[in-house]
């Protein structure tokens, strides 16, 4: 997805008050310290989500608040939370757990986060992830001392165990070493809460791409975000072939919907390979142009691998090894774009606003 790349900014950088007051009025500028929220929303986790906190309560920064949403999780998970918060209610951290009655997905589950926090500055990281001690105090600095509107750190994938793993891995690198072009992360960001308040999570928005709609948005309002390479997110996702592609699957609904609320014809990942199953039907015409289906899904493969090696920051080793899976990937992943976009058009719906989110299907 086409997105602005993000600024990149080290803690080491300095800014003075003054230079970031005379900015404040786009970015919601604050003089002095800033308060921060951490939302971690959770539905299913008890063990990742408890390990995600321990590593909060080690942060280095406060005031700091952690808000727990629990997306109405079937499991054992809300007891472990209610036994987390209690063994933790003498600590000099807010920790409020909130629950919601059913199962409403990760953008709404975000909202309530966002409605609970009382921070200058609302964090965002996921259920399966740890943290590092500094990663609030490297988020804070960048905003306390920039015209930034929100951050994104680094995310560090754990060492991968299977197939599935290597070829997710480095899906959510942004920033370091990439030029991949993205502004947030949905595990790894920092928005101030007055604008996100304001422009706040799509709720249709099913799974993937709900974090480049909220910088997109915003970016195109004319806010900008920082890259902290120090702010570190360590990310711990289990997957085997069968997760993998209802990821695929589902990341194809996300950028369905992004794809047509944001006026884009196609997403890049996809390009080739939709041009390449385009031109199938010209062959009944001019079969002479039989070279150009094959040509284009070489397109689509080339771009995949080098996707691999330069934005997911693999070696070339692992990048052509786990090639035959990222491509089997990209096909689950064009029929769900397929079959929603298919639904969108049955449902007569061709184009909305921009700032404005359809009634869920």
């Amino acid at each position: 997805m086409f997105i602005r790349r993000a600024t990149r900014v080290t803690t080491q950088e300095e800014f003075t008050d003054t230079a970031a007051s005379s900015q404040s009025g786009r970015a919601g500028g604050h003089v002095g310290p800033l308060s921060a929220s951490v939302v971690v929303c959770v539905f299913n986790r008890p063990r990742q989500v408890i390990a995600c906190l321990e590593s909060l309560l080690k942060q280095d920064y406060r005031p700091l608040e952690i808000i727990v949403v629990d997306d109405g999780s079937t499991d054992e998970t809300p007891q472990v939370l209610a036994r987390f918060r209690r063994e933790h209610q003498d600590d000099d951290v807010a920790l409020r757990i909130v629950t919601n009655a059913s199962n409403l997905g990760v953008c709404a589950a975000r909202n309530v986060g966002l409605d609970a926090a009382s921070g200058d500055v609302v964090l965002y990281t996921d259920s399966d992830c740890t943290v590092d001690p500094h990663w609030v105090s490297a988020m804070i600095r960048a905003l306390e001392h920039g015209h930034y509107a929100g951050a994104a750190g680094r995310v560090i994938d754990a060492v991968p165990t299977s197939w599935a793993e290597k070829a997710a891995a480095g899906s959510t690198r942004i920033g370091a070493a990439s030029v991949q072009g993205r502004h947030l992360v949905g595990g790894n960001m920092a928005i101030r809460r007055a604008l996100l308040t304001a422009y706040r999570f799509d709720e249709n928005m099913e799974y993937g791409a709900d974090e480049d709609d909220l910088a997109r948005r915003m970016a195109r309002d004319g806010h900008r975000f920082a890259f902290v390479d120090a702010a570190i997110v360590h990310h711990h996702h289990p997957m085997n072939l069968c997760s993998y592609l209802r990821q695929a699957w589902r990341q194809g609904q996300g950028s369905a919907y992004f794809w047509w609320k944001h006026r884009i014809l196609i997403g890049r990942d996809l390009l080739f390979l939709f041009l390449a199953i385009a031109s199938l039907p010209v062959l009944l015409r001019w079969p002479a142009l039989w070279p150009v289906p094959p040509g284009l899904f070489s397109l689509h493969v080339l771009a995949h691998l080098f996707n691999e090696r330069v934005f997911k920051g693999k070696s070339w080793g692992t990048a052509i090894a786990v090639l035959p899976l990222v491509l089997l990937h990209s096909v689950v992943k064009a029929a769900s774009v397929t079959q929603d976009y298919g639904r969108f058009v049955a449902r007569g719906i061709l184009r909305t606003d921009q700032r404005t989110a359809p009634n869920a299907p």
